[in-house]
This record gives structure tokens, sequence and C-alpha cells, in this order.
């Protein structure tokens, strides 16, 4: 209900839609795939914290030594698996998102 109500708004023909960022409808001025991704990943020049759940989502078929490729591609890039959350961990289990987050800010400073 909660993301129901947070993450919706009245549609134009009544009833409710999902909001959306308007960035993920536009066409992108060249094909993008997992280099291009690896590219921008390597452009971050602060720590990152990743987090996961281990329930079905986009990262579910994503091997543990990819995640770890991936993870490692940030600067002090640091992984947490949060489980029994899927692709909202934040609001799945915003405690253990929270802890996560003050272990993560506390290791690595402001």
């Amino acid at each position: 209900m909660h993301l129901a109500e947070h993450g919706s708004v009245e549609g134009p023909q009544g009833g409710r839609v999902w909001k959306s960022d308007p960035k993920f409808t536009i066409d992108l001025p060249s094909p993008f795939g997992y280099e291009q991704l690896l590219a921008q990943q390597r452009g971050v020049r602060c720590p990152v914290l990743v987090l996961t759940g281990d329930q079905p989502d986009a990262w579910t078929d994503v091997t543990d030594d990819e995640l770890a490729k991936r993870v490692a591609n940030f600067p002090d890039g640091r992984h947490v698996l949060v489980p029994g959350t899927g692709h909202y961990v934040h609001i799945e289990d915003s405690d253990a998102t929270m802890r996560a987050i003050e272990t993560f800010l506390a290791d690595v400073g402001p």
C-alpha cells in the first residue's frame, strides 16, 4: 500500500498509474550495453554502497562473481545483501537499509 500510495498518480482516464522518471522514456542516442555501464561506473569518484535483496528481481541472474566485479568498479564499492527483500530493498526493509547506510557512512566518513 505504501508503494501504491507514494509511487502512483491519478491517471488521465481515472484510476491510478505508476509515476515514472521521464528520462526512462526517451531514446538514447546510441545503443546502451554492458560496456557503457562499466564506463559510467568507472567515472564515479566517491564510495558507493550497493544494496541487493535475495528475492527475485533485476539482479536475480547476476552471479556472485559478476556482482563482485560490478561493485569493484566503484571506488570503495561495498555490497550488502538484505535478506527477504527484492527490487525495493529500501521500502521492503527500511530498518536494515538504514543500518547498512549508517555502517557504510561510519566506515567511509562524510
